[in-house]
């Protein structure tokens, strides 16, 4: 029959990926051979040929356990998720061959294994089904250190190339993913995100102050669509727009993202409704110190929010009535290097904000059996993806 070109490719992907953690076990056990040796020749001769065995077998299940674990992430990997397709294919083939793959990766017959689960996917057929599933990334250079950051180091500046690696890092990642203009001339100055995008810009900077130094450890990112491919699919909600990416520590194969896919786009939705669904994003997510902790910042961050933006907008009395006064510094100054670069905008009625972010930790806390005070929050939630 004619060749499964997606089911060719993911096998050899995964073969391919499977190897090279085989490999890498066995050249670190190598390492310790030297000393296995020592401890060997160390018992005496009735010992000696059990504890030869003994080692080796424990040599054996290393590399078989090395194995084993990676199968368990395989089909998260960069090059698995390069379309939809590729993805569905590798979760078919550990569906269907999750037995005897790592047998194939340590009996080094992979390539057999490969034509087999796949007619046809062998010689040139099998190079042309992997080129094809391979992707081009535009990608801007990585950044040398030192200019790898923006908002006072607080924010990581991403490319295709390494935006894979920062956000499967083992903590809470929230990137904004946004379209930078181009300057109108050579000697003229481009923006971050368009005008109209300006207040999201100046929030998601407030927020990494406001996490700075916290025991949560959410990380911050941006990354320019404009001039990187992401490298893998994502559903984008606002793809020539703006949007708010935020992995989990807790379960880096689902991703979730503001606006909705659908949803009102972030330029558009009031001030008020995206902080809810902001602190409806982080909380979804948290239980125990990280979500008393990130209710804390949330609760806080809102209410700056508020006072900040009604002495902008000249409401002394609701400045006033806010309670927590101007921003500190860090947070205004990320307010006003957003607005210059991007243009003023939004407001919105944020006198109930505290409460929402209240009442999202209380439902939570019911849920975990942990006491806190109730109210409710009417909004809807974020949407969810594969990251």
């Amino acid at each position: 029959g004619e060749l499964n070109s997606e089911a060719c490719a993911a096998c050899l992907l995964v073969t391919n990926r499977l190897s090279d953690v085989l490999n890498k076990t066995r050249a670190d056990l190598e390492l310790s051979h030297v000393a296995n040796e020592k401890k060997a020749a160390s018992i005496d001769r009735v010992q000696k040929a059990q504890t030869k065995r003994w080692l080796k077998n424990e040599y054996r299940v290393a590399l078989r356990a090395s194995v084993e674990d990676e199968v368990e992430k395989v089909c998260q990997r960069e090059e698995l998720r390069s379309s939809r397709a590729i993805e569905s294919a590798c979760a078919a083939l550990l569906e269907d061959a999750d037995e005897d793959l790592p047998r194939a990766v340590i009996d080094n017959t992979t390539a057999a294994f490969c034509a087999k689960y796949s007619a046809g996917c062998e010689g040139e057929a099998a190079r042309a089904a992997v080129a094809a599933a391979k992707r081009t990334l535009a990608s801007e250079p990585e950044p040398p250190e030192g200019k790898d950051t923006v908002h006072k180091g607080l924010v990581k500046r991403l490319v295709a190339t390494s935006f894979g690696s920062f956000v499967r890092e083992p903590s809470e990642v929230l990137v904004l993913m946004h379209n930078s203009v181009p300057a109108p001339t050579k000697k003229g100055r481009g923006r971050t995100v368009e005008k109209r995008f300006a207040p999201v810009l100046a929030d998601f900077y407030a927020l990494a102050t406001a996490f700075n130094g916290s025991e949560v450890g959410m990380r911050f990112a941006q990354i320019d669509l404009r001039r990187n491919d992401l490298p893998w699919e994502i559903e984008l909600p606002d793809p020539a727009g703006l949007q708010i990416y935020y992995l989990p520590k807790s379960d880096k194969s689902t991703a979730h993202l503001l606006p909705q896919v659908g949803g009102v786009a972030l330029d558009v939705l009031p001030r008020a409704e995206l902080y809810t669904q902001l602190s409806q994003l982080l909380l979804s997510q948290l239980r125990g110190p990280a979500l008393r902790a990130v209710t804390s910042i949330m609760t806080k961050f809102v209410r700056e929010r508020k006072a900040d933006i009604a002495e902008r907008s000249g409401d002394m009395k609701g400045a006033a009535q806010a309670g927590a006064g101007k921003l500190g510094s860090a947070a205004g100054s990320s307010e006003a290097a957003a607005m210059e670069s991007a243009g003023e905008g939004g407001g919105g009625d944020l006198s109930n904000m505290p409460k929402a972010v209240d009442g999202q930790a209380a439902g939570k806390a019911a849920e975990a059996g942990e006491s806190q005070p109730s109210s409710s929050s009417s909004s809807s939630s974020p949407s969810s993806s594969s990251p």
